[in-house]
């Protein structure tokens, strides 16, 4: 009997849901893709979820490092660790982004070390998920690993801007980008941009706008700008496209992005600039930030502060703190 996959896309971003799609490519279409935000993939893992399940599918994971805690400050590893120790099956973890020490150690411990796949350096989850299948050889697969990695020709640029749109556009619904990995799966693009293209272009341009307005009085710090946005629930999956279009708009080097309903904050620098966001952070406000927490990159550091959602005294304190400490700011 032919194998079966099972590919979890553990972020809606555009390199992993292209990964999907070339493990589907690779495995003659016998896959299954499930996407879920990272915070919410111990609910698969769950024995209520498992029990609905047909055994015998191998099951490949590709997205994000394993995650400390969620935009709310909850623990999510523990958790997650418990029900793999459970979990009936075998698991192939594929990840492009920076692991901490034990949550390699964790994993391995538990999936085995063969079967966890980690490229700190890697451009793209793809490229990592083209040489395990050995998928180098299609030129097709080669092309999206280029695409997952932003690392296009000039030449062959022009049909990824509409496709990079309609996977960002995508982000809020999951069903949609499951559809759109089998798309990709089969080479189908033009099917793909033409159910999508347009309501993709248009939630950009929404984004855009809303971004646009957020962004109308920057904070100048000398010769630095920093921008300062409250993002609503409905618009939290595109935080970080809306905090970069802030930033253009702007002119600014940094953002500031609270989480409407949600304790967080994010703060968010253009990756070229050498700030330590993380050390600035702590020493303005005496807080911790959330370095394991969802979305944390390099560039972008989430603040986790319990009661900041349900006490606007307290919003306004910690705000005031980072806003009067924007001019410590240094390149």
């Amino acid at each position: 009997m032919q194998e079966h996959y099972t590919v979890i896309v553990a972020a809606p971003e555009v390199d992993p849901v292209v990964a999907a799609a070339v493990v589907g490519r690779a495995v003659g279409g016998r896959v299954e893709v499930l996407i879920f935000d990272s915070q919410e993939l111990p609910r698969f893992f769950e024995p209520e979820a498992q029990r609905k399940l047909p055994r015998g599918y191998s099951l490949i994971l590709c997205g994000v490092e394993v995650v400390h805690s969620d935009w709310d400050g909850r623990l999510v590893r523990p958790q997650l660790m418990d029900h793999l120790r459970h979990f009936y099956g075998a698991v192939r973890w594929f990840s492009a982004r920076p692991w901490q020490p034990e949550d390699r150690r964790a994993v391995a411990h538990i999936i085995g070390n063969e079967r966890l796949v980690l490229g700190e350096t890697a451009g793209s989850v793809t490229g990592l998920v083209v040489q395990a299948f050995d998928s180098a050889a299609d030129d097709y697969a080669r092309k999206l690993t280029l695409f997952a990695a932003g690392e296009l020709t000039a030449e062959e640029v022009q049909w990824a801007a509409p496709l990079r749109t309609v996977l960002t556009g995508l982000k809020a619904d999951r069903y949609a980008l499951v559809e759109a990995a089998g798309d990709l799966m089969v080479q189908d693009i033009d099917a793909l941009l033409e159910r999508h293209l347009e309501e993709a272009r248009r939630i950009e341009d929404d984004n855009r706008r809303f971004a646009a307005e957020q962004a109308e009085e920057p904070l100048q710090m000398g010769e630095q700008k920093l921008v300062c946005l409250t993002v609503p629930r409905r618009r939290q999956c595109f935080w970080a496209e809306v905090s970069a279009y802030a930033r253009q708009e702007a002119e600014a080097e940094f953002s500031l992005c609270r989480l409407e309903q949600r304790p967080t904050v994010v703060l968010a620098r253009e990756p070229a600039l050498r700030v330590d966001l993380r050390q600035w952070a702590r020493y303005v406000t005496d807080l911790l930030p959330s370095a394991r927490c969802v979305g944390a990159r390099e560039d972008v550091v989430p603040l986790v502060v319990q009661g900041l959602d349900e006490d606007p005294g307290l919003q306004n304190e910690v705000l005031g703190l980072l806003r009067d400490g924007a001019h410590l700011l240094r390149q």
